[in-house]
């Protein structure tokens, strides 16, 4: 009697043990789910702004004309050709960008550049030590260097000065229709 007692008292406890565990993963598969649905829709918002900004960026740099390759400058070590936006060339100016900056920070919202295939011009990006990140050598087998060279804009991940941000690359074309460089936004 005492081991017919046992016996049910342990099947009892397998039994409520498995539903136990069963209704614990279908909670966690549910919430799995909801988390992933509110991040889906969060990318997909900060997606937005970054595409938005680079419409504002692309349509203020190429109000008066487009923009235009310059001559060589040498930015931190890095020579490459200069870029003229708006008729001005742009290595060692910030106007542009520091223009925009008020209404995106304000909104948490996105910074801005300007490159060419080799280095970063214009740059609101802040390294650790507070400098501009200007000069900064770009990732030439990346993801939006490989769709930039094959004119095609580029919108996802990449981790700029070693941090993940969710970006945009546009390419930056001239009077003549060719890519002379980029427009890049970032999500902050």
């Amino acid at each position: 009697m005492v081991i017919l007692s046992f016996s049910i008292i342990i099947y009892s406890l397998v039994i409520t043990s498995n539903k136990v565990q069963n209704q614990a993963q279908v909670e966690k598969d549910t919430l799995t789910s909801k988390l992933l649905s509110m991040l889906t829709i969060t990318d997909s918002i900060m997606f937005e702004r970054v595409k938005s900004s680079m419409k504002l960026l692309i349509e203020r740099g190429s109000a008066d004309q487009a923009p235009e390759l310059a001559t060589a400058v040498d930015v931190r070590g890095s020579t490459a050709n200069n870029l003229a936006v708006n008729a001005m060339e742009q290595a060692s100016q910030f106007e542009l960008v520091d223009n925009l900056m008020p209404l995106w920070v304000a909104q948490r919202h996105c910074l801005a550049a300007m490159v060419t295939s080799i280095c970063v011009y214009q740059r609101y990006f802040i390294k650790g030590d507070s400098n501009r990140a200007n000069g900064t050598k770009l990732a030439a087998k990346g993801n939006a260097i490989q769709e930039i060279n094959n004119d095609r804009a580029y919108y996802g991940q990449v981790d700029i000065l070693s941090n993940p941000y969710l970006t945009g690359y546009e390419p930056m074309r001239d009077n003549a229709a060719k890519v002379i460089g980029m427009w890049l936004t970032r999500q902050i």
